[in-house]
C-alpha cells in the first residue's frame, strides 16, 4: 500500500470525489475532522460509505482516541462496515492494541466478517508518555499492521511553540520519528511517516524523502497531507504527487521491513564491504561515521 487519502467522516461529498482518485486506501475519519456535535452523525454516514464501496481502494477508519471514551461506539457504528482496517489515534501503546483487537473479535464475529481480518494502524507518538511504550508493540496481536508517527499532538503535549525550522524538524521529533522506525521494525509492521503540511512547499516533500537512500530496506516515507490540493493544477499534481488526483488529501509512502528484504540486496550490499578500499573501523585510519550524520529530516 503507498498512498493514503484522509476523508471526513462526516462528507458524502468528499468521500466521492476521493474515491475517484488513484489512491491505495481511503481513511475515513471520525477524529479530528469531525467536530463534537457532529460524531454520532458521521459514524452513520460512514457506516453508508463503507457500505458503498464505490473502487478498489481499501478503506480504513480512524477513530476516536481511547481516552476519549468513545472508541467502542465508534468501532460498533462502523464495523458492520467491514472496513479493512482502523487507525488508533494517540495510542500508548501495545495494551492499546489489545484493547481494541478484542473489541474487533466480537464486533467481527456479530458482522459476519472474518475473524482477524481487521487490520489496525496505530498512531504512535501524539504524546510525550506514548513514546516510552513503542517497545510494547512487539508481539501485542497479529492485527497490527503499522506505526505512524504524529507531530502535530506531539506538539501540544510537549507544549511547544514550534516543531520545525527552515523545513526540519526539531530535535525532539526527530527522536520521535527514529524511534517509531525502529518500533515498527521490532514489530515487524510498517513504519509510517507524519503528515507533510507545508502545502504551498512541494519541492520540500521531495526533501523529506531523502532518508530513503540511508535506509536500504526503506522507500520514500514521505505522507503529505493535501487540503488544497484542488487549487493545483492538474498537471502540477500529476508531476509531484506521482500521477493522483488533484482532489488526493493524502498521500503516504511506507518502509519496507528489515525482514523483507531481497536476498539480492544482502549480496549486493556483502559485495560493497568485500570491495570497499577503506579501512575498518579500529584499523590505522579508520573514522568512525554515524549514521545519523548521512539522515536529511
Amino acid at each position: 500500500m503507498r498512498s493514503m487519502l484522509f476523508v471526513p467522516g462526516d462528507s458524502p461529498r468528499k468521500f466521492e470525489k476521493a474515491s475517484e482518485g488513484k489512491a491505495d486506501a481511503l481513511i475515513i475519519d471520525l477524529e479530528d475532522s469531525v467536530v463534537t456535535e457532529k460524531k454520532a452523525e458521521a459514524r452513520g454516514l460512514t457506516l453508508t460509505m463503507l457500505k458503498g464501496r464505490p473502487g478498489p481502494h481499501q478503506l480504513y477508519v480512524r477513530v476516536n482516541a481511547l481516552d476519549t471514551g468513545i472508541t467502542l461506539a465508534d468501532l460498533a457504528a462502523v464495523m458492520p462496515g467491514k472496513p479493512d482496517g482502523i487507525v488508533l489515534p494517540k495510542s500508548q501503546g501495545g495494551d492499546d492494541v489489545r484493547q481494541v483487537a478484542t473489541w474487533l473479535e466480537a464486533l467481527e464475529a456479530a458482522a459476519g466478517t472474518e475473524l482477524g481480518s481487521t487490520r489496525i494502524v496505530c498512531v504512535a507518538t501524539e504524546t510525550a508518555g506514548s513514546i516510552f511504550g513503542l517497545g510494547s508493540y512487539k508481539g501485542c496481536s497479529p492485527r497490527l499492521a503499522g506505526l505512524m508517527w504524529g507531530a502535530e499532538d506531539l506538539s501540544a503535549s510537549l507544549g511547544a511553540t514550534e516543531k520545525a525550522s527552515g523545513g526540519v524538524f526539531h530535535s525532539p521529533y526527530r527522536l520521535a520519528r527514529d524511534l517509531c522506525l525502529m518500533a515498527a521494525a521490532a514489530a515487524e509492521v510498517a513504519p509510517i511517516d507524519t503528515v507533510y503540511t507545508d502545502i504551498d512547499n512541494l519541492a520540500g516533500l521531495n526533501t523529506r524523502g531523502a532518508p530513503r537512500r540511508v535506509f536500504r530496506q526503506g522507500a520514500d516515507p514521505s505522507q503529505a497531507c493535501r487540503r488544497r490540493q484542488r487549487r493545483l493544477r492538474a498537471d502540477r499534481s500529476r508531476t509531484h504527487l506521482g500521477g493522483e488526483s488533484d482532489r488526493g488529501v493524502c498521500q503516504q509512502s511506507q518502509f519496507r521491513n528489515a525482514a523483507a528484504r531481497r536476498p539480492d540486496d544482502r549480496q549486493a550490499a556483502s559485495s560493497r564491504r568485500e570491495e570497499d578500499p577503506r579501512p575498518a573501523l579500529g584499523q590505522p585510519g579508520a573514522a568512525a561515521e554515524g549514521v545519523g550524520s548521512k539522515l536529511r529530516p
